[in-house]
């Protein structure tokens, strides 16, 4: 609780601290959200089922339902995503430790991997579909072995809420459940339990189907794009083809540079081994950490198998190596114990403070063979980095979102830029577009002539008369088309 409880108020001071343009995708799906709180309040209240945006709904939907609270705004998205999200990582991983190893200590070191992996850090920081995903990774894995084979029907119930709506989250979510999903059930059949399985896969498709069924075709066609092969090995690529030893490595690399950083990788290699060896040689010992390997190994093979390549797109298979991670620190004797214990909280803890704050630098070693440049860092191992991915510390550039506002105010609705400029994380069309939307103001040139009511964005190197200064360094300043220069900046 009070590693959770921590982790939260790290991310509400960080937002006190970051005024950026959202990066991208950030920007993307906080507009999915002001889009389904819009036509919610034009009177289309099923709009988020409805419409097609490429993804799942249920982000999306709570971003705009917690914006009927808050108003519209990029922090309130990404404190819903932790308030909701961040303790049912924290529950999963800690619950699913607990039932593998019958340890507490497990359970508490497994979430303080979790919560101290890098990538989670930085996409708990921002507007993201990738985390909460996991979140709901860890809640069904947890459920699903807490029902003993689905023996407890009223769990296995519970398990199949958790199942469905992370069908609502993204849809390779089935991906990073089916291993430990299929194990769990083939041992609940051997037992009868089919009462459980049943009610387990009824509640579950319940709660999914109907969206996956309306959207068939889309879903479809989005399947069809990502199992295309890939035609590219050079370094970095994210498109290598399928059955090479690029692509067998790609997340191997990623998790490495990006996702775990070496260290809290090692804890989950060590755990992993050991948990084979106790299959092998004592089976009755912990039966259930073949859940955990198996839904390991089928969620990296569906992130490898998918194109093209990203980072976040293996972090829902986090939960298994935080369990494994954890697990066996637990076996050590005392002394031994201690010392594993001390060492993963450590790196968890400078991987916290590293990213949220920008402290430090990037501390890696470099193999024999590694590529000059390469995004991703194939055949170098990360210790420590002060990056995330792909937010690290907070940046005060410019509060364009301020600005907007205060435009608004002034009697401006529309607002233009140019959009071919708009493609730095600093300054973007996704994350611009996002901002226009809470600020209340259109995006598009006025129609009005001369059009008084509209603004126009310039955007360039700094100069003394640039409203807003950037963290690279460039300047904006709003400017009034067609009209006499008037200092629309707002100060």
């Amino acid at each position: 609780m009070a590693v959770t409880f921590a982790f939260i108020l790290v991310t509400i001071w960080w937002l006190t601290q970051d005024s950026r343009v959202p990066e991208f995708d950030p920007g993307l799906h906080a507009g999915f959200s002001f889009l389904f709180r819009d036509q919610i309040s034009a009177g289309h209240p099923f709009a988020w089922f409805s419409d097609w945006t490429q993804y799942p709904p249920l982000v999306h939907l709570i971003g705009a339902l917690v914006t009927f609270i808050t108003g519209k705004g990029i922090w309130p998205g990404v404190m819903a995503e932790n308030l909701i999200f961040v303790p049912l990582l924290a529950a999963g991983v800690y619950g699913a430790a607990k039932t593998v190893y019958r340890s507490e200590l497990a359970g508490f070191l497994a979430v303080v991997f979790a919560l101290g992996t890098p990538m989670i850090v930085s996409q708990f920081h921002e507007f993201m579909l990738d985390a909460p995903e996991t979140a709901m990774v860890a809640a069904s894995v947890w459920l699903v072995l807490a029902s003993a084979h689905f023996e407890r029907v009223g769990t296995a119930a519970l398990a199949g809420v958790a199942v469905g709506f992370g069908f609502l989250v993204k849809e390779s979510f089935p991906a990073f459940i089916a291993g430990a999903v299929v194990v769990a059930a083939a041992q609940g059949l051997w037992r009868r339990n089919w009462r459980g399985l049943l009610v387990f896969i009824a509640v579950a498709a319940v709660i999914a189907l109907p969206w996956y069924i309306h959207h068939w075709s889309q879903v479809r066609a989005l399947s069809h794009i990502a199992s295309a092969n890939g035609n590219d090995n050079s370094p970095g690529s994210e498109y290598p083809t399928r059955y090479s030893t690029k692509n067998a490595g790609w997340f191997l690399w990623s998790a490495l540079n990006y996702q775990n950083y070496a260290p809290m990788l090692a804890f989950a290699a060590v755990g992993a081994v050991v948990a084979v060896v106790h299959l092998v040689k004592r089976p009755w010992r912990y039966p259930l950490t073949l859940e955990i390997l198996a839904g390991g190994l089928v969620a990296w093979t569906g992130a490898t198998y998918s194109l093209p390549h990203d980072p976040r797109y293996s972090l829902p298979g986090l939960p298994y190596l935080a369990i494994l991670g954890a697990g066996w620190v637990t076996m050590l004797r005392p002394r031994w114990r201690l010392v594993a214990a001390a060492v993963l909280c450590a790196f968890a803890f400078a991987n916290v403070v590293a990213i949220s704050t920008g402290f430090g630098r990037r501390v890696a070693i470099t193999l024999p063979g590694a590529p000059k440049t390469s995004g991703l860092h194939e055949r170098q191992l990360t210790i420590l980095s002060d990056k995330g991915y792909t937010y690290g510390e907070p940046h005060r550039s410019g509060d364009l979102l301020g600005m907007m506002r205060a435009l608004h105010k002034r009697g401006f609705r529309y607002i233009a830029w140019n959009f071919a400029q708009a493609t730095l994380p600093q300054y973007n069309n996704e994350g611009l577009s996002a901002l226009a939307n809470a600020a209340g103001l259109k995006v598009g040139n006025s129609p009005r002539k001369p059009p008084t009511d509209g603004v126009v964005l310039e955007w360039g190197p700094v100069t003394p008369g640039s409203c807003r200064r950037l963290y690279n360094s460039t300047g904006v300043t709003p400017v009034i088309p067609l009209k006499r220069p008037v200092d629309v900046c707002p100060r």
